[in-house]
């Protein structure tokens, strides 16, 4: 028997290649019961390369999904010194800012952005609110 250079087969394509030269140096390797072993480790093979695969793809969906849900620095938005409360908008112009620098997402996403609502207390009337809404299917009618 002559030396044949074998190399850790990493597929089924490499094992049919190995079998074939197997098979020119001893014709033993071409008998049935051989082919049947060099099928089954083909198909063990590609199986655990398809497990891999779909366990690198996992780790990097969860890796990306842990960087998102890490919490951003918080910044503390400069109160006006001649009133008494930080206003809405004020916060909504500092995330804006910080968004627009990379520092951070905004999360607050406005569905009131063109209306105008009236504030008795505000300085600023046409401003535009915020508001939360929270809908709960089980309560609404259909």
């Amino acid at each position: 028997m002559s030396a044949v250079d074998v190399q850790t087969p990493k597929s089924s394509r490499d094992l049919v290649k190995l079998q074939r030269s197997l098979m020119a140096v001893d014709p033993a390797f071409g008998q049935s019961a051989a082919r049947l072993l060099f099928r089954k480790v083909g198909k063990a093979l590609d199986d655990n390369i398809v497990k891999l695969t779909a366990a690198e793809v996992q780790t990097d969906h969860l890796t990306n999904a842990l960087e998102k849900a890490r919490p951003q620095k918080r910044r503390r938005v400069i109160p006006d010194p001649n009133k008494d409360f930080v206003e809405l908008h004020e916060v909504q112009t500092e995330k804006a800012r910080l968004a627009a620098e990379g520092g951070g997402e905004s999360d607050i996403h406005s569905d009131l952005e063109g209306s105008t609502l009236s504030d008795s207390g505000s300085e600023k009337s046409s401003e535009a609110e915020d508001c939360i809404e929270v809908r709960n299917p089980d309560f609404e009618s259909t």
